[in-house]
């Protein structure tokens, strides 16, 4: 999360405005289907 969190601080790598941590990373996992997480294949 620690990088995720320093491309926000940076705004270099994504336009999210808020931080995130582990909970809202599990959250949002949990409550997308596959086909919104494109980039998360195992």
């Amino acid at each position: 999360m620690s990088i995720y969190n320093q491309g926000i601080e940076d705004r270099i790598a994504t336009l999210e405005p808020d931080f995130k941590d582990m909970s809202y990373l599990e959250s949002w996992f949990l409550n997308t289907t596959a086909d919104i997480r494109s980039l998360w294949r195992p």
